[in-house]
């Protein structure tokens, strides 16, 4: 948190980035417009975008577009009051819906954290934060603030695996999600984040957006065996069998019934 305090404290800059950088990205994204399809388009990612949002309880739906391409990737960019979310056509084809909605689920939490205003402005800081801190008078502190906004955003890429993981509710899922992305990536220097370097790694990451993937792994697995998982996972179920029993439909053996009723006037089984 303290790379997201450092960059709420940097007002002038964030404006400054929000109002440059971020339409930059948008205009540039516009000319790719002919090769970006809407996701409505396409029936499986729809219904899973909206499980997945519906899971995580989102208050408004992102824009969100599938991107033809051979590598496995997907990113959300804009900012909290409009954003946006690029797939990766690949991901349709070599992803399971479990493990789509995995992806899915990632770039929604960002959306929901509020993460992307600032994911997009830490990316753009990680590139070229000499350059930009001069302009605006913080070359002093351009290094502290680089490695302060990469330790927050690989945070933050945990926080969005976490949110995957209370969505699908399965370790082993999120794994071969993992592992796909992995091959799939694109880039063979990846393929070395699973290596044993001990030192170099953590060197490494320092630099990273995103934590090695086996430091993902090692998180996650963390993550599912606390007792924070099993308490949020709880209250998802719960909510979810509120929402089932406010169907007009008994969850269990189909009847109609009044969608306030909480047991079924057919079976009487209890509907939440």
């Amino acid at each position: 948190m303290d790379g997201l305090r450092t960059l709420k404290a940097l007002a002038p800059l964030t404006s400054f980035l929000k109002d440059s950088i971020i339409k930059e990205i948008e205009r540039s994204l516009l000319k790719q417009a002919s090769t970006l399809l809407d996701a409505e388009k396409y029936p499986r990612l729809r219904r899973l975008i909206r499980e997945c949002a519906r899971l995580l309880c989102l208050k408004r739906l992102p824009k969100v577009f599938v991107r033809p391409s051979n590598v496995l990737n997907a990113f959300t960019f804009g900012t909290d009051e409009r954003a946006a979310v690029v797939i990766n056509s690949l991901a349709l084809k070599v992803l399971t819906d479990e493990e789509l909605k995995a992806l899915i689920s990632h770039e929604l939490a960002h959306v929901k954290s509020e993460h992307v205003l600032y994911h997009t402005i830490a990316e753009y800081l990680a590139g070229g934060v000499t350059l930009s801190a001069s302009i605006l008078g913080f070359a002093q502190v351009a290094a502290p603030i680089r490695l302060a906004l990469l330790s927050w955003y690989r945070n933050s890429e945990v926080t969005a695996d976490r949110a995957s993981l209370l969505v699908v509710n399965d370790l082993n899922v999120i794994k071969s999600f993992f592992a796909k992305l992995l091959f799939f990536s694109g880039n063979l220097k990846k393929k070395a984040d699973l290596s044993e370097s001990g030192m170099l790694d953590s060197l490494l990451e320092l630099l990273r957006t995103h934590p090695l993937y086996k430091n993902r792994v090692k998180r996650i697995t963390e993550f599912y065996n606390s007792r924070r998982f099993i308490a949020v996972r709880r209250k998802i179920d719960l909510r979810e069998r509120r929402l089932t029993a406010l169907s007009p439909r008994c969850r269990f053996c189909g009847a109609k019934k009044p969608v306030t009723a909480v047991f079924c006037p057919e079976c009487g089984r209890c509907q939440i």
